[in-house]
């Protein structure tokens, strides 16, 4: 909302402003229509990835009575060949350090990263080099799950402007 001001006040955007704007507004544009929740998270995790230029992206979300994280949107993932679901212990790995300190991560080389649990790349045959890991929140600010973005397709690290496009759409 803060861009939308600014651009309608300063009446200039750049590319990645137009960029935010246009999602937002489809977004809820598709809210107001009635939408079903998992089409607006879908459209929430794409919108997403076009923002910071993402390859691939995973949304976890919290299964309480396995406590355990299980991956229920994704881009550049081909989980139509995975024998089963993708879930991953909510104390284990960047994911689990996200989802229970509420933190933002922006790792620029994952391996060098203590908390990297490398068992995604291992089962889809993807290598991940820099990875953004932040929480999900639900209306009442409660940690509802977590989102990672993995490496920007022009090979450079996650900014900080990165982190604050994807903030944004991560609130359901």
């Amino acid at each position: 909302i803060l861009i939308l001001n600014k651009c309608a006040h300063t009446g200039t955007e750049n590319k990645t402003e137009k960029l935010f704007v246009s999602c937002f507004k489809k977004i809820v544009e598709n809210i107001s229509n009635g939408s079903k929740i998992n089409e607006i998270v879908n459209q929430s995790m794409e919108a997403a990835v076009k923002l910071v230029n993402s390859d691939r992206s995973l949304l976890f979300s919290y299964n309480s009575s396995k406590k355990e994280m299980e991956v229920i949107a994704s881009t550049g993932v081909n989980t139509s060949t995975l024998k089963k679901n993708l879930t991953i212990s909510s104390e284990k790995g960047v994911v689990g350090k996200t989802f229970n300190t509420g933190k933002t991560f922006n790792i620029p080389d994952v391996y060098d990263n203590e908390n990297f649990d490398s068992c995604f790349d291992l089962l889809t045959k993807y290598k991940t080099r820099s990875l953004i890991s932040v929480p999900v929140y639900n209306c009442r600010r409660k940690v509802i799950g977590v989102a990672q973005f993995m490496n920007k397709k022009d090979g450079k690290p996650f900014s900080n402007s990165d982190i604050s496009n994807v903030d944004s759409f991560m609130t359901f």
